[in-house]
């Protein structure tokens, strides 16, 4: 029996009926990279619609066709249903909100920017038994909750890798070497104009010093699993 429905799979993947990486999940639990899909844009416009009225955003044309940004980047299935989907997705805001900030997620930095909103680096997650968006922000000590959230990340690759110093999208003795050079540049507070500058602060103490090289260092050696 478990032959016939591997085959059926495989025939599925062949014919395009779902993506191979989908097949690669076992029984129940898979995923799919969507296209062009708008499964829950009417419900992300009438939660950025209450979130802009909530905080003083809302004017009439920030919700006409050219005014929003909305893409579904990946679909988490459980059951044969979508129990959540990634989603990056921003209203624009009548007056600029300068927001220089950034998170830390699975070992990848979340740069924020100007004029963003809902969310503050964009990506979010649609929670769909709860019925809920949920800002990448706040999933920073709770991402474990959504069953391969950093798979999609990695796959996806999106965010910047904490750390790559050289931006070459790997981590090595380069990186440390870079490191060490901005690191004695620095050494002061972070300038919110830099988008650099959240992949450099390895610790997350909002600054640049010789700190963030031994975690670093630590995180190449294997003493952690994540980037301190």
């Amino acid at each position: 029996m478990k032959k016939q429905i591997v085959s059926l799979v495989l025939i599925a993947c062949l014919f395009g009926i779902f993506p191979l990486s989908a097949a690669a999940k076992a029984d129940d639990v898979y995923f799919t990279e969507p296209r062009s899909t708008t499964a829950f844009r009417d419900e992300f416009l009438t939660f950025a619609k209450a979130h802009a009225i909530e905080h003083g955003y809302y004017y009439e044309p920030v919700f006409g066709e050219n005014s929003y940004y909305y893409e579904e980047l990946y679909h988490h299935y459980s059951g044969g249903s979508i129990d959540w989907a990634l989603i990056q997705a921003q209203y624009a805001l009548q007056e600029p909100h300068f927001i220089r900030t950034w998170i830390r997620l699975c070992n990848k930095t979340f740069d924020g920017d100007l004029m963003r909103a809902p969310f503050e680096t964009r990506y979010c997650i649609y929670d769909v038994k709860q019925k809920t968006f949920i800002g990448l922000e706040n999933l920073v000590d709770k991402h474990q909750e959504y069953e391969d959230l950093t798979e999609a990340i990695k796959r996806l690759n999106i965010g910047a890798l904490t750390g790559d110093a050289n931006l070459d999208g790997k981590l090595d003795i380069s990186d440390v070497t870079k490191m060490q050079r901005i690191a004695a540049e620095y050494g002061r507070e972070p300038d919110y104009d830099d988008d650099f500058y959240g992949v450099l602060d390895v610790n997350g103490n909002h600054r640049i010093d010789v700190n963030d090289v031994t975690s670093l260092q630590r995180y190449l050696a294997e003493f952690t699993t994540e980037i301190e």
